[in-house]
């Protein structure tokens, strides 16, 4: 059993990292994480146990010094150059090309370019000039809407900063399975998100609906009251636990989990 934290990284969001419990990094503070891409500055927003940190790639290095920190905001500043100057040499491209960021790693020996497009992008012959101009490797990332919504920021519908952009939510697939377990209804309009895709909100409280959806008949099933009587599921309240049932005559009522029984065979399939 090993530990793993979440570093939440500018321009990035959450990452997955693993965690030596020696390497003073603390909880709320910055640290120096090693990415794919080389080491860059982070906020470490939490540890927890793992069986599986041997597999991860990225690691928590140490805590950052105030010569991190100030080294970071220089490298922010000398990123923004080469975004522009990127950005104005693919002028050719720009029609269909979206320059979104650029970030160095801390000891600036690497840049990564990110840039969206509505299809697959080779810019790799404008790398070679932006590498003899600024001194230093370049890597280009085509990203997709989610990470564009990521790096532009927002306000959501519920008037709160887009969930990529202020808490990360670390690649974690997003699906509209996710809404049908929580039985919402099934509308576009408004179950996806400003990156056109479903909300990451999604998956809060998807784990609790499963477990607790478990629990209750599905509906469209038949169940029985302690008084005997035989009705039908039309409707789930699945976090207070409770049932709307139909009986013969069109009369409705609202039960408790604990005051019926699922008629055996009966189940919806």
């Amino acid at each position: 059993m090993g530990k793993l934290a979440k570093v939440k990284i500018e321009g990035r969001g959450c990452v997955t990292a693993r965690f030596d419990e020696n390497c003073g990094a603390e909880i709320g503070s910055f640290c120096v994480t090693e990415v794919e891409f080389g080491e860059v500055l982070g906020r470490l927003c939490g540890v927890f146990d793992s069986s599986d940190d041997k597999s991860m790639a990225f690691r928590v290095i140490r805590p950052a010094s105030d010569a991190d920190i100030r080294r970071d905001k220089e490298n922010g500043a000398e990123a923004e150059k080469v975004r522009v100057a990127f950005e104005r040499n693919i002028s050719s491209d720009r029609h269909r090309v979206k320059v979104l960021a650029a970030r160095y790693s801390l000891d600036r020996s690497r840049i990564r370019i990110l840039f969206g497009a509505p299809e697959a992008v080779d810019l790799r012959r404008y790398v070679g000039q932006i590498q003899r101009d600024f001194k230093t490797q370049v890597d280009l990332c085509q990203v997709g809407v989610r990470d564009e919504a990521l790096l532009c920021g927002g306000v959501g519908v519920c008037g709160r900063v887009l969930c990529c952009s202020s808490l990360g939510v670390d690649g974690e697939a997003v699906s509209m399975r996710m809404a049908k377990v929580q039985e919402l209804a099934m509308n576009p309009a408004t179950l996806n998100g400003m990156c056109g895709r479903p909300k990451c909100c999604l998956m809060y409280e998807y784990e609790q609906y499963s477990e607790a959806g478990g629990r209750l008949p599905p509906g469209g099933s038949k169940v029985r009251t302690e008084s005997g009587e035989v009705g039908l599921v039309v409707a789930r309240d699945i976090l207070r636990g409770f049932l709307t049932v139909r009986f013969s005559g069109g009369t409705y009522r609202r039960l408790a989990v604990d005051e019926i029984t699922l008629v055996q065979g009966e189940e919806k399939k």
